[in-house]
């Protein structure tokens, strides 16, 4: 391993594609995971490497690292570093760059002992030297994260190639902030919508069964509409306990039963089911980030039973609780068609699920529907 030391300006006439392909990402307003994408590959150009990948801090007083966006890497090597060999400040390249502010090469990970912990990922991924380069913010060079790039050969990065890799890494610390910011402003809006839906749709039932007492009430039928008030009354108390009888958060428990009701407007059985006790949501997530994975992966499974039969317009929603974090896990009927489509919804579904350090598959073996599993960590 070697802490790079400052390296020589850069000649003028090193292409300036790839940084400004950054740049068209960010002016472009492009969604979080594509902006780090596109950042990692201008790493890998930059680098004349085969592969990088951008690792960033979930949060501003976190010490691990998770990875963000990645060029050129096998789909299952985030799931690697994240879950079961995760990086930590000081600690492995990432970790080392972050503390030092500095570069670190490793010029052979298969004998390199710092590089021991992701030594098999390596073989797998089929690389043999990388480098990391930390992502520093403002004067105070605040560290957000690593631009790691990876090469299927030994040996190290020339002092050019390292500088033009610390240029690109301080222009990507701003595109991804400004991209992160971007992505809560589309967060934030996305999940405010899915309130002021269910509101709407309380209120919209609220108007139908004043109406509804009106009607009943000009005609001196009093006794239907007590009889009506009654009936309501049973079925929301009836709703409530069967939806959020184990939610102890009042506003996804309003929520979770608006979306029963909306569901049932739409002639769709949703069936909820809560394991465990839910109470506050993970710290990883705010309970607006819960409303819009939860909103987003039920709406996406109605507008995929819609069309289907009767008898077989059904979903369900379940939320598994415990000390390890939370689970959502939404089933839905009907084969996978050429119109399914992830969407803006399940896109920023999957930003909150990465941000939060968890992960979303979608289940195997599910016959004559889906299934997609989201897993939330509660640290």
């Amino acid at each position: 391993m070697t802490v790079a030391e400052d390296a020589s300006p850069t000649e003028s006439h090193v292409t300036l594609a790839p940084i400004m392909a950054v740049s068209r990402a960010v002016a472009e307003g492009r969604a979080l995971d594509e902006t780090l994408a596109t950042i990692a590959k201008a790493g890998a150009a930059l680098g004349e490497a085969e592969a990088a990948a951008i690792v960033l801090r979930r949060t501003e007083s976190a010490t691990g690292f998770a990875v963000a966006g990645a060029h050129g890497l096998g789909p299952e090597f985030a799931d690697e570093l994240n879950r079961i060999q995760p990086m930590e400040l000081g600690l492995g390249p990432s970790g080392v760059a972050a503390a030092t502010r500095q570069p670190v090469v490793v010029r052979d990970v298969l004998t390199d002992p710092i590089y021991a912990p992701w030594r098999e990922l390596a073989i797998r991924e089929g690389y043999r030297a990388m480098v990391s380069v930390p992502l520093m913010l403002g004067s105070g060079r605040r560290v957000i994260g690593a631009l790691n790039a990876y090469r299927r050969r030994r040996g190290g990065w020339s002092a050019e190639q390292l500088e033009l890799l610390r240029a690109l890494a301080d222009h990507a610390a701003i595109a991804t902030q400004t991209a992160q910011l971007l992505d809560e402003s589309r967060r934030q809006v996305r999940g405010l919508s899915l309130v002021v839906r269910s509101l709407r749709t309380q209120s919209h039932e609220h108007a139908n069964l004043i109406h509804a007492l009106y009607g009943l009430l000009t005609m001196d039928e009093v006794g239907q509409a007590r009889r009506l008030i009654a009936d309501a009354d049973a079925r929301r108390e009836s709703a409530r306990r069967r939806v959020t009888a184990n939610v102890d958060n009042a506003v996804i428990s309003e929520f979770l039963l608006a979306e029963v009701t909306i569901a049932a407007n739409a002639g769709i059985d949703l069936e909820v089911d809560i394991d465990g006790q839910l109470g506050s949501v993970p710290p990883t997530v705010t309970e607006l980030d819960l409303i819009t994975v939860v909103g987003n992966l039920v709406q996406n499974a109605i507008e995929a039973v819609q069309e289907l039969p009767e008898e077989r317009r059904r979903v369900e929603l379940r939320l598994s609780s415990n000390d390890e974090g939370l689970e959502i896990r939404v089933l839905r009927a009907g084969y996978a068609t050429k119109s399914d489509h992830a969407g803006v919804g399940l896109a920023l579904v999957r930003s909150i699920v990465v941000r939060a350090g968890g992960d979303a598959e979608v289940e195997p073996g599910i016959t004559d529907g889906a299934a997609l599993r989201v897993r939330i960590p509660a640290r």
